[in-house]
């Protein structure tokens, strides 16, 4: 950006620079930590995923409203969209984040209440 642009938003050259490069840093640690697919294929039914981190797992896609009605054809046209947080149907104009899947397989209810026995723990140790 130009410095008069930035000026012109309360921020200096190297303030924007600074932000630039933490942005940068807390991308690059998020691709550690968040679920990005790599590789996708479905058939007879089932969506395979493969995660960066080496994990995959299967799931029905019909679970979700989106493609719920979707013909196996259809379903079989499923790829990575962006980074590989998402799969997109383009045909279908469906896109499901790989979290929201895996919110889905592991529980809402299971999820809450692992959080809930973790934060109890971390209360423990600071006492």
């Amino acid at each position: 950006m130009s410095k008069s642009t930035l000026e012109s938003y309360g921020i200096s050259q190297a303030e924007f620079n600074r932000q630039v490069r933490e942005g940068i840093k807390r991308g690059k640690e998020s691709e550690k930590r968040e679920p990005r697919a790599v590789a996708v294929k479905h058939e007879n039914g089932r969506t395979f995923v493969e995660l960066a981190t080496g994990w995959s797992f299967s799931f029905d896609p019909q679970v979700f409203s989106e493609l719920k009605n979707a013909a196996e054809k259809d379903l079989e046209r499923v790829k990575i969209w962006g980074q590989g947080y998402t799969l997109e149907w383009t045909n279908l104009d469906a896109h499901i984040g790989i979290g929201a899947i895996m919110l889905k397989l592991i529980g809402e209810k299971y999820l809450a209440s692992e959080l809930n026995r973790q934060r109890r723990q971390s209360k423990r140790a600071t006492l």
